[in-house]
């Protein structure tokens, strides 16, 4: 067993999130920053810009190999080699409570909160809320599927995105028929 006893390096017990990268590296969010083990190494990185406390609660490994920190309440924090570059409101992101975080097929990173769906792809920011289609603002989890696909989980249901831009997503609901649960597609368009 793995805790803040026995692991200098984990300066938590409440594991909040776990993601591998491509190196081999387990990364491990925590109530208390981000700790990774390779090769049997604990390693603490600290991520936090502002001192206190940093609840992790979504980690994502984009292709490029940086680190995507979800936080409570501090936003974003993009980290690779020892480097920490913090993104919030104050840089466009839509919230900084972040639940979830994920890369799609086509380099954009899908950022769920409690304010909708922040999007950014090279410096720039789109924004899914209730208002473009959402059943709810508050979004705990994204899937960017191989088919180009985005699933988005909110607290009162999901929706598929099957095609995005800059101005606009088109939205693929999926309907229940009977007790048997077929589910036919509907699209929407949402601009």
């Amino acid at each position: 067993m793995f805790d803040k006893d026995n692991t200098p390096a984990l300066k938590h017990n409440d594991i909040t999130a776990l993601i591998e990268s491509a190196d081999g590296t387990l990364w491990i969010g925590t109530y208390n920053g981000l700790t990774s083990l390779k090769n049997d190494i604990f390693t603490y990185h600290p991520t936090n810009t502002t001192g206190g406390l940093e609840i992790i609660r979504a980690l994502a490994i984009d292709r490029e190999g940086n680190c995507w920190i979800g936080t409570m309440n501090a936003g974003l924090r993009k980290y690779k080699d020892g480097k920490t570059e913090s993104i919030t409101t104050a840089q466009g992101l839509s919230s900084n409570v972040v639940y979830a975080i994920t890369e799609d097929c086509q380099g954009n990173i899908w950022i769920g909160t409690n304010a909708g769906v922040s999007v950014y792809r090279q410096g720039r920011w789109s924004y899914y809320t209730s208002k473009n289609g959402l059943p709810h603002e508050t979004v705990r989890s994204i899937y960017a599927a191989s088919d180009s696909t985005v699933w988005i989980g909110t607290r009162r249901s999901f929706r598929r995105v099957v095609d995005w831009n800059w101005w606009g997503v088109v939205f693929a609901s999926l309907l229940m028929v009977s007790s048997r649960h077929i589910v036919l597609p509907m699209v929407s368009r949402v601009i």
